[in-house]
């Protein structure tokens, strides 16, 4: 090879587009890339919006080394999927729910009867698949440590390369999508709840307590109020939270810790077969009890404890990126296998075995900042 000779292994890189780990067949010599000037194959926002996904496939061959081909197909296809342990074996469940497909390239005299090849180096081939609009967005999870190892839902572009004995070489590449929503303009206050000692989420962290040895439950004599300001809130935005508590007069202990975080949940299921698992933490707030102003109300007659008073402001950031936004309430296709619920939690401990724990599922978007929003509306991208 001359030292002006291009190297066809090179194309890859010189090209925008995805990531060798995003191929799960993969050719240097044949690959995806994105539009020009783009940083990903979709545009446009999915659930609010018209959406597509588009690109480039493209061929590079040394010349002295081209292929007979006589047609390339590109399927774009979308299913859930997850793996669990069972029995010393792992079992996999796999639902597709999409599928489109189109021919990229056909030799000049192609036909179903004679493919007739040609013989080809180069091509760049433009490709675009409209999105259907309840389509859920991609995501991926894996846990090693729960019996549920993997789940999530995925899109794939699979693109076939043919010859006269059929198929050549096949390259698949994940198509990553994400959906929105409309930012939430009206309150849904959402009160707080203390779980029930059945909850299969919160059988561990249910409201105990009692005094010194155990004689009744001091923490079901409590009086509060919690209430959320909205049940729904954007990616990155903050959840205030007011919670006033009223003490019995027996009880003595002083708030020594206050934890507010929100754990998102994967439900998954499979016929006869279901895993409730708790993947992780997204958000969490750590408050100690010194923060908070005890009020010690008195018997005038007596001058004996009448209660004790708490007023608890709290509040927490959702974070911007790293937290997958609920789907499944937003006129989407629905799934049969993998769910996604975020609960958000508070811990009001009074003690080692004295703790009041109370609760609320919420609903977090994926939504357009104003200013995104407003140049969306204008440029005719918004439903």
């Amino acid at each position: 090879m001359s030292l002006n000779a291009t190297n066809p292994f090179d194309s890859i890189a010189q090209t925008k587009g995805p990531n060798r780990s995003d191929y799960e067949a993969y050719s240097s010599k044949c690959f995806f890339s994105y539009p020009p000037n783009g940083t990903g194959f979709q545009t446009g926002y999915l659930g609010i919006g018209p959406s597509i996904v588009s690109g480039r496939f493209q061929l590079r061959y040394p010349k002295n080394r081209s292929i007979n081909i006589s047609k390339i197909t590109l399927d774009l296809k979308g299913g859930e999927f997850f793996s669990y342990s069972k029995l010393d074996s792992v079992q996999t469940v796999n639902n597709n729910f999409f599928e489109s497909n189109i021919v990229l390239w056909s030799s000049a005299n192609y036909n179903n009867d004679n493919d007739n090849s040609e013989l080809v180096s180069e091509l760049d081939l433009r490709f675009k698949f409209k999105l259907d609009d309840d389509l859920p967005p991609s995501f991926t999870y894996n846990n090693i440590a729960s019996n549920a190892s993997t789940c999530g839902v995925i899109y794939m572009f699979e693109a076939t390369i043919y010859n006269d004995n059929g198929i050549h070489k096949v390259i698949r590449c994940i198509c990553p999508i994400t959906r929105w929503s409309l930012p939430n303009l009206v309150k849904q206050p959402e009160p707080l709840i203390r779980p029930k000692y059945n909850n299969r989420r919160w059988n561990n962290l249910t409201n105990f307590g009692g005094s010194g040895g155990g004689g009744g439950n001091e923490i079901e004599d409590i009086i509060y109020d919690a209430k959320l300001e909205n049940k729904t809130y954007n990616m990155g935005s903050t959840v205030n939270l007011l919670i006033s508590l009223i003490l019995p007069p027996t009880f003595t202990s002083s708030i020594k810790e206050v934890r507010l975080g929100i754990k998102e949940y994967q439900i998954l299921q499979d016929s006869g077969y279901s895993v409730h698992l708790a993947k992780y933490k997204v958000a969490d707030n750590v408050h100690k009890g010194k923060e908070f102003i005890k009020e010690v109300i008195v018997d005038e007659k007596d001058g004996g404890i009448k209660e004790t008073r708490y007023l608890l402001d709290l509040e927490l950031d959702i974070p911007k990126y790293d937290i997958m936004p609920d789907f499944d309430f937003d006129n989407i296709r629905e799934l049969n296998h993998v769910k996604l619920e975020h609960q958000l939690k508070v811990r009001i401990k009074f003690g080692r075995f004295k703790s009041l724990i109370l609760k609320s599922e919420i609903l977090i978007k994926r939504s357009l900042s104003e200013k995104k929003l407003a140049l969306a509306i204008k440029n005719g991208m918004i439903y």
